[in-house]
């Protein structure tokens, strides 16, 4: 109700940092299917590569 009253997204932080860009992006996509509506990961971890390939 509050979400449909203030336009907010609810929902939980789900991080998909990991050691490869490769894992990251499984983690992106299994956030995905799951209907997560946000995603996160360690820019300083991941890299900008791995920040341009999840965006």
């Amino acid at each position: 109700q509050s979400q449909a009253e203030t336009g907010e997204i609810k929902g939980h932080y789900l991080n998909a940092t990991a050691g490869t860009c490769e894992e990251m992006l499984k983690r992106a996509v299994f956030a995905r299917e799951l209907g997560a509506p946000i995603v996160m990961h360690d820019y300083l971890t991941g890299g900008f590569t791995a920040n341009t390939s999840l965006a």
